[in-house]
This record gives C-alpha cells, sequence and structure tokens, in this order.
C-alpha cells in the first residue's frame, strides 16, 4: 500500500471516530433531556396533585358553612307545626306528634288566620296552629331557654259533631270530645249535603255535620262552609 493510501486510511479511520463521538455525545444529550423532562413532568404533577387535594379539602368546609348558614337562616322561616294542647296570656303548649313544647308568648307575638289578623283569644285547646319564633343566639355552653312565638298562625281549621240546636246565628254542635261549641253562619255560609249545595233549612237538630272554619273567638266559631253527612 502506498503512504497516499495509507494517508486516506487514516484519514478515513479518523473521521469515524469523531462520528462515533458525535453520535454518543448526542446519545448522551438525548438521554439527559428525557430524564429532565421526566423529573420536570413528575414536579408538575405533584403540584398539581397537591392543589387538587387542598380544594377538596376546603370544599367539604365550604359546603357545610353554606348548609350550617341556610339551615340557622331557615329555622325560624318554617316553624313549628302541632296542636295546642293548653293556652294562656303568657305561654302555649304544644303537641308535636307526641312531644311537648312550651312556647312564650308576649305582647309583641301576632295571631294570623286565613291571611287576617286576629286576637289572642282566638287561640284555643285543640286547634292546629303553625308557630313562628324568635330567633335568638346563644352561645354553646348557655343552658337553652323557653322560645318565643313571633307569630301564631291558626291553620285552616275543621269541627265535626252532632248538632244540638238551632239559633238565629246558628247552632250548637256537640263535639265527640264531649264539649259543645258555638257555631255562627254568616250570608256567606255554604252548605252542602250528598255533594249537593243546599240551603241553612237542611241542617236540623240531630245532623251530623263537619264545619270549615273561617274565624273563632274563644269556644264560637265562624263557618265558611257546613257539610251535612249522611245518616
Amino acid at each position: 500500500m502506498s503512504r497516499n493510501d495509507e494517508g486516506k486510511v487514516l484519514q478515513e479511520s479518523s473521521g469515524y471516530g469523531e462520528r462515533r463521538k458525535g453520535i454518543a455525545w448526542i446519545s448522551k444529550a438525548t438521554r439527559f433531556v428525557a430524564v429532565a423532562t421526566l423529573v420536570v413532568g413528575f414536579g408538575v404533577l405533584a403540584a398539581a396533585c397537591s392543589s387538587s387535594a387542598s380544594s377538596s379539602s376546603a370544599q367539604p368546609a365550604a359546603t357545610a358553612h353554606h348548609h350550617g348558614h341556610r339551615r340557622h337562616h331557615g329555622h325560624h322561616r318554617v316553624g313549628i307545626v302541632g296542636t295546642v294542647s293548653s293556652v294562656n296570656s303568657t305561654t302555649l303548649v304544644l303537641d308535636v306528634k307526641g312531644t311537648i313544647h312550651t312556647i312564650a308568648l308576649t305582647s309583641s307575638t301576632t295571631y294570623k288566620q286565613s291571611g287576617h289578623s286576629v286576637s289572642a283569644s282566638s287561640l284555643n285547646s285543640g286547634m292546629r296552629v303553625r308557630v313562628l319564633l324568635v330567633h335568638s343566639a346563644r352561645s354553646s355552653t348557655s343552658q337553652p331557654s323557653t322560645p318565643t312565638a313571633r307569630a301564631v298562625v291558626l291553620l285552616p281549621e275543621r269541627l265535626t259533631g252532632t248538632v244540638s240546636s238551632i239559633n238565629p246565628t246558628g247552632f250548637s254542635l256537640h263535639t265527640p270530645s264531649g264539649a259543645t261549641d258555638s257555631v255562627t253562619t254568616t250570608p256567606a255560609t255554604t252548605y252542602r249535603e250528598g255533594g249537593k249545595t243546599v240551603t241553612s233549612s237542611a241542617i236540623t237538630a240531630g245532623a251530623r255535620v263537619l264545619v270549615l272554619v273561617s274565624g273563632s273567638s274563644g269556644t264560637t266559631f265562624t263557618a265558611s262552609e257546613v257539610l251535612i253527612k249522611a245518616g
């Protein structure tokens, strides 16, 4: 082999070696970039998980606060519905499905029936009422006090019994409890028997009736409608 040929071989060998070094450097650089990308990716993923966990832990607290706030303001809007066990000028005893509640009445307590204001004397034992309470904030360590009625709403009332006597303003009704109530009729009172409209003359002593009450005062009730039962 001539010297020129040897020189070419050496030159080619040297170039080949340089190319291999270049390839190796590129391979290392590629691996470095890949590792760096992987590290950054793990960092972003960890940050996202941390943010999600913080958001999840904060959301129930905010939700609980919201619901508690809503319950707090909804308490006296709904009120307590029950049957009056007893009542006097300062105290209302209410039977709510067998549980007895004692509620204070004040000069600020209002009374309504069928959308109209009525007097405190309209409230009687046996009536179904809705009591709206005065909200009073108290600490968790203080003893619960007797709730105070802000308003008492007399619910639509029904009386049932047997007519004991007729009078010019209405009739007397003997109820299943043994009490006798006075029922007052007005020109607006309607009468029905057997699904048909009848006149007041259909009411006789001994008739069994259902009275829909529009107002009351003591043991005197104003009838909006009288339903005469068969038999």
